[in-house]
């Protein structure tokens, strides 16, 4: 019987994208430093005082209102600056705190602070090198936690494996002396051990993905480090022309990742539907072997009622496209496959 349908499943390599937002190590200083010494401008004192009970938006308020009386006063925009930190403006601190000019010693922290904040968002919109460069400016001024985890994530983000382990490697030495709780330390090694998987450290990552597993069984992180790290193996495999070993990469995966599994199997099933000549029993099977996961999967569906459409079996083929059909939900291209193979077996 002719091929019949398209069961491609794209198989690209990927980084999965770090976890987002700061970092906080047991007794880790409040963002708002004291101020140590009051303003001789009885409106700039006011704001510091504003500041120090916690009335951000009022003091932001007054400095503005100041400030365009009097353009560019240090004192005004490094207190705008910290009381930007404090209302979680990264973009507005660094503003402030760059017309500010050299930046006190009393203010290093919250500055710190700033410019960490400013590169998660950074991280957040993907720009890794912006991410790498504010994370960088918050080192300059005090080496922390969050600060080397940003910039080894956004390395990570950027493939740059071994700036991104150095920096997670820091970062983890620094929150375990810090006493940082497990939450921390399981982000970090999260990071790290993707790190370690696509950085060609593959022992080293699997060793610390398998201690966040059983430290954290919920982790997703993890989860999707080794899923990806597998998937890009059976990548290099199809790309080598050598489908068995992209099977068998895929199943492995679906063993080590067992919240992923199904999408794995799926996944072997096209692999092997890419094969020539393709062996349909074979690709049937390995879809079934996701449909015992998930029998409503509308991926594993539509490609086990190709495989059938292809072995000659045209009314178990309907049945397992319109199951997939039930589930494809708003799955464009997956849709348009479905709806096309019912309508060449004269079904819909």
């Amino acid at each position: 019987m002719a091929r019949f349908g398209r069961t491609l499943i794209v198989l690209a390599a990927f980084v999965p994208a770090a976890a987002l937002g700061a970092l906080s190590v047991s007794g880790a200083s409040p963002a708002t430093l004291p101020i140590a010494a009051a303003s001789a401008d009885p409106e700039l004192t006011a704001a510091e005082a504003l500041i120090r009970h916690n009335k951000f938006a009022d003091a932001k308020a007054k400095l503005s209102t100041y400030l365009s009386k009097h353009p560019g006063n240090p004192a005004a925009e490094a207190l705008l600056g910290v009381a930007d930190t404090d209302l979680d403006d990264a973009a507005g601190a660094i503003a402030a705190f760059d017309a500010a000019g050299p930046i006190p010693n009393r203010f290093r922290l919250v500055v710190a602070k700033a410019y960490v904040d400013a590169a998660v968002d950074a991280l957040k919109v993907k720009n890794s090198a912006g991410a790498v460069a504010l994370a960088g400016k918050s080192l300059e001024l005090q080496v922390s936690v969050n600060a080397l985890f940003v910039r080894g994530t956004a390395y990570a983000n950027d493939q740059k494996y071994a700036a991104a382990i150095a920096d997670l490697e820091r970062a983890k030495a620094l929150a375990t002396a810090g006493h940082a709780n497990a939450a921390t330390l399981n982000a970090i090694d999260g990071s790290l051990a993707t790190s370690y998987l696509f950085g060609g450290r593959m022992g080293d990552g699997l060793a610390l993905a398998a201690a966040v597993r059983k430290r954290d069984p919920q982790n997703a992180r993890i989860d999707d480090a080794l899923a990806a790290y597998y998937n890009q193996q059976a990548v290099a495999a199809l790309h080598a022309g050598n489908t068995n070993e992209a099977v068998a990469e895929l199943e492995r995966a679906a063993v080590a990742v067992p919240s992923r599994a199904v999408a794995l199997y799926a996944q072997a099933a096209s692999a092997l539907s890419q094969a020539s000549p393709v062996d349909w029993a074979a690709v049937k099977a390995e879809a079934d072997k996701a449909l015992a996961l998930d029998p409503s999967d509308a991926r594993a569906n539509y490609i086990a009622g190709i495989a059938l459409a292809n072995g000659g079996d045209k009314t178990g083929a309907i049945t397992y496209l319109r199951k997939a059909k039930l589930s494809a939900g708003t799955d464009a291209t997956l849709n348009a496959d479905i709806d096309a193979a019912l309508r060449g077996l004269g079904a819909s």
